[in-house]
């Protein structure tokens, strides 16, 4: 049973918090320049400065790098984490709602979060924060339940008797 991948990305950094990762990039940028403009003791701050943007920059990439979301034509897995590995996937048939959730920049920039309920959940078994296109993953995720809903119709194995 083969399944073509529909769409597979991590998270976005940028995309999805614009400020943050502005702010950590500036305290890293900051933190070479200062020693270059002021003197005396100027390097001290000033690596404490990089030590600081650098670090939370590398941190949110690692974080991202090992979140993936694959959308298939039968089913949705989140993949998550290095060291130990939680994998959540729910069947296309099976889910109950999709949630899009986009604050103002994130519209502008077409991020978002994505959470998936099944019916056999009371809450979300897939969220995903800093998702692109979530509103097009949306409409990917409908038009496959409606493919997989017109397979199971079509099935004699799953009709009732006449």
């Amino acid at each position: 049973m083969d399944e073509k991948t529909l769409f597979s990305a991590h998270p976005a950094m940028f995309k999805y918090k614009p400020i943050s990762f502005s702010a950590c990039k500036l305290m890293a940028l900051a933190g070479l320049i200062l020693p270059l403009v002021l003197e005396d003791f100027s390097w001290i701050l000033g690596g404490i400065l990089f030590a600081i943007g650098a670090s939370c920059l590398l941190f949110w990439w690692i974080s991202t790098l090992f979140i993936t979301l694959t959308i298939t034509e039968k089913r949705t897995i989140l993949q998550k984490g290095f060291f130990s590995r939680h994998i959540s996937e729910v069947f296309h048939t099976n889910i109950r709602s999709i949630e899009i959730e986009q604050t103002l920049i994130q519209r502008l920039f077409n991020t978002g979060t994505i959470r998936l309920a099944s019916a056999a959940s009371s809450g979300f078994e897939i969220e995903v924060a800093g998702i692109k296109e979530p509103l097009i993953l949306k409409k990917m995720i409908n038009d496959c339940r409606r493919v997989g809903h017109a397979d199971n119709d079509m099935n004699p194995n799953t009709q009732g008797d006449d």
